[in-house]
């Protein structure tokens, strides 16, 4: 990760405070919480809202 920080500073360093450095397993765990949350959805044959969530 080090050097992907390394790199991203080099070209992007008018935006760097903008970047974010995600891992595999980061997306991974979204993409399984949100299958699961689909999933719950579902089952309870509702459909939320962002907006509804707050």
């Amino acid at each position: 990760m080090g050097r992907t920080c390394s790199i991203a500073s080099e070209a992007f360093h008018e935006i760097l405070n903008e970047l974010k450095i995600v891992t595999v397993e980061d997306i991974k765990e979204l993409y399984d919480r949100k299958r699961e949350y689909k999933a719950v959805e579902s089952r309870l044959r509702i459909k939320l809202r962002a907006r509804e969530l707050t």
